[in-house]
């Protein structure tokens, strides 16, 4: 099966945009008498000619109401409803039935079910309603956030600005009419051209199903307002199988990818893949950032550690770059599993000369899911299919470096790695500075020097979704990359001393910081310390940064902006977290002590208080069976796509296993005690109750 065929295990063609998981009815309302105005438009998957348009009041609670008219559409999809009656609020033309021609292929196209919402119709009628797939999406989630209590007018506006920011449009889209011509390539209409036959690319490989039926799935998923595969929580059921829980995301953006490449629609305009870079980007940018794709499918990663996270065909694997065991891909689809499925890429090894392999970042511009791998000691990268583990592509970079950069525990040329899914590459951190990797050109692109005063951070962070990556190192300083402007901004010398000034005196902490992650929800940074328990946070939405013209622009928290924190005991020196439940998990490279907290929101500080940084924290001391596994950071926190938690992932330096960590099942375990720092150590061993269980091959 293609990359695109795993969207959907089993599609069946639905009557109603809704699937059985949902409290709505399709049940058809009773026509109404008397006459009306007009409502007019066109329907495009591609343009549907022959379909049934029909017209319903929408009742204030997403239900439809009376029956108001019906019409057929025309050879290019137009349509002409006369309404029996105009009603008080808005109405839901549903369209259904007759052909379309598909711009992947050029195929002949029953159409399944598609909606639009209307709102209030005056008495002289509503002229260019355009009926597609998104309009259809908006629909779901009007109804969904209506059935709630939500008003109409309101749910409407938030389900268009969800979809409209999902795919990257800035206009409107309720009149929106795709356009595929070469002429039009950046416009509105080119983008939603693109869309449309991005998703019919992923539809027409739904083997045995109707091609429509994947609208209509797509529909019931975004009608909670996450692309998740489920609908308030219940899967997504179409025939005898569900649909892929990553459909709308990292699967959709394999099939951008080839619908770019190789689209009926796209070849018959004259256009190439390089003009539509823009576009794609665009797309790229929009999906990765939107508040409807899970932070768990890994399109954004706030560390740069050897663990991270991607989502495609419906399973959500963790990938380790194991050091001398290659790359390990686990299938934490269930996270309670006892022996999920476990594949390992040996042979990566020798494609990197016998290096320790460092690295492994996910990434979706190819038309399957793809890694770009690295080693610490080398110069040398691979991208890698990250289902099979073969190699499409390996070279050494240009670096100008002729030595590894050297760290406290450790050494390397390439020291983290961020993706970038919009730009469609990674911000590589290494022994020339901070650079971009172009996937498709495999070209070095923008660079950021290191200040000849500081040192390149050991494990960097980032937060591409705001446009920043985040390098403490060990000058001590901080260097906070601007992507937006396209400048490096420093915190260092006594503005750094100053920003984390213990409370009681008597010792500077965070005097040589170690390693960086953001928390992209709530915008901040945490900068942990090497081999102390001092932890920092910075919020980066509220620094004050300062341009100088000639010399090193600098950058400070604004007041009350950041924030220290001592846990009491463990050594540590790195941190990862998750940006949708925002716990924080904290280990070492050279120390077996674990921590996990959560995060403080700095927005939710009342008026003259002062930020804590986390909100409460627990830890362990030497974790039972868990081996350090030096430095640069092998660790990770990762939301799960299947329970919805958060879970730590440590890679074990001693024989082939990682670690598990239920991270909120950790921070909720009892403690010692109730005062000072027994009140935050785990009194019961968390390997002994489930909270952290270890995973070999």
């Amino acid at each position: 099966m293609s990359f695109a065929a795993s969207i959907v295990a089993a599609l069946a063609l639905s009557g109603c945009w809704w699937d059985s998981s949902s409290t709505s009815t399709s049940t058809t309302p009773p026509p109404a008498t008397g006459s009306g105005t007009t409502v007019t438009g066109s329907i495009y998957a591609g343009a549907a000619s022959g379909a049934t348009v029909t017209a319903y009041a929408l009742n204030a609670d997403g239900t439809l109401g009376a029956s108001l008219g019906s019409a057929t559409s025309g050879a290019d999809g137009s349509y002409s409803v006369a309404l029996s009656s105009v009603p008080t609020g808005a109405l839901v033309l549903v369209a259904s039935g007759g052909t379309y021609t598909a711009e992947s292929d050029g195929a002949s196209i029953t159409l399944g079910e598609l909606r639009a919402v209307v709102p209030a119709v005056g008495s002289t009628g509503t002229t260019g309603v355009v009926i597609t797939p998104l309009s259809d999406m908006v629909t779901a989630r009007v109804e969904a956030l209506a059935a709630a209590g939500g008003a109409i007018d309101a749910s409407l506006a938030s389900a268009s600005d969800l979809v409209k920011s999902t795919y990257g449009f800035t206009g409107p889209i309720a009149s929106l009419v795709p356009l595929f011509d070469k002429a039009s390539i950046g416009t509105d209409g080119y983008l939603l051209g693109l869309v449309l036959g991005s998703l019919d690319t992923c539809a027409k490989s739904a083997a045995g199903a109707s091609r429509g039926s994947l609208y209509t799935a797509l529909s019931s998923d975004f009608a909670d307002g996450s692309f998740d595969g489920r609908f308030s929580g219940t899967p997504v059921t179409l025939g005898t199988g569900s649909l892929s829980s990553t459909a709308g995301t990292s699967d959709f953006l394999g099939c951008v990818a080839g619908y770019a490449s190789s689209g009926k629609a796209v070849l018959d305009a004259g256009v190439s893949l390089s003009d539509l870079a823009a576009t794609v980007t665009l797309v790229r940018t929009a999906v990765a950032d939107s508040a409807a794709t899970p932070k768990s499918i890994g399109l954004a990663a706030g560390s740069s550690g050897a663990i991270s996270t991607l989502a495609y065909g419906g399973k959500q694997w963790v990938f380790i770059a194991a050091r001398g065991s290659g790359v390990v891909a686990i299938d934490v689809t269930d996270p309670t599993a006892a022996s999920p499925t476990v594949k390992v890429f040996s042979s990566l090894v020798t494609n990197f000369g016998g290096q320790d392999i460092g690295g492994v970042v996910p990434l979706l511009g190819a038309d399957h899911p793809q890694l770009l791998v690295f080693a610490y000691g080398s110069k040398h990268i691979a991208l890698v299919n990250a289902d099979t583990g073969a190699v499409d592509y390996e070279t050494d970079l240009p670096l100008a470096a002729t030595s590894p950069v050297s760290f406290s525990g450790g050494s390397a040329y390439i020291a983290g790695a961020i993706p970038d899914t919009g730009r469609d590459g990674v911000w590589l951190a290494t022994a020339d500075g901070y650079l971009f990797f172009d996937r498709a050109t495999h070209a070095i692109g923008t660079q950021y020097a290191i200040d000849p005063s500081a040192q390149l951070a050991e494990n960097l962070g980032g937060d591409i979704q705001h446009g920043l990556l985040f390098a403490p190192n060990y000058a001590p300083g901080i260097q906070l990359v601007d992507l937006v402007a396209g400048k490096s901004y420093y915190l260092d010398g006594s503005a750094y001393t100053n920003a984390f000034l213990a409370p009681t005196g008597g010792y500077t902490p965070l005097s040589y910081p170690d390693a960086g992650s953001v928390d992209a929800g709530y915008q901040v940074g945490i900068v942990t310390n090497e081999d102390t328990d001092d932890v920092g946070f910075i919020n980066l939405k509220t620094v004050v940064k300062t341009d100088v013209t000639g010399g090193k622009s600098t950058f400070a928290p604004a007041s009350g902006g950041s924030a220290l924190a001592k846990l009491g005991g463990p050594t540590l020196s790195g941190s990862a977290v998750d940006s949708d439940t925002h716990l924080v998990m904290f280990m070492a490279g050279y120390s077996s002590d674990v921590a996990v907290g959560m995060l403080q929101d700095p927005a939710s500080v009342a008026s003259g208080a002062t930020w804590a940084g986390l909100t409460d924290w627990r830890f362990v001391l030497n974790l039972t069976g868990y081996s350090y596994a030096r430095d640069p950071h092998a660790a990770a926190a990762i939301k799960n796509l299947s329970d919805g938690k958060a879970y730590g992932y440590l890679l074990d330096g001693g024989v082939h296993k990682a670690f598990q960590i239920d991270l909120a099942a950790f921070l909720g375990a009892a403690a010692q005690g109730t005062t000072g720092s027994a009140a935050h150590q785990l009194a019961a061993d968390p390997t002994t109750n489930g909270i952290v269980k270890s995973i070999t091959w």
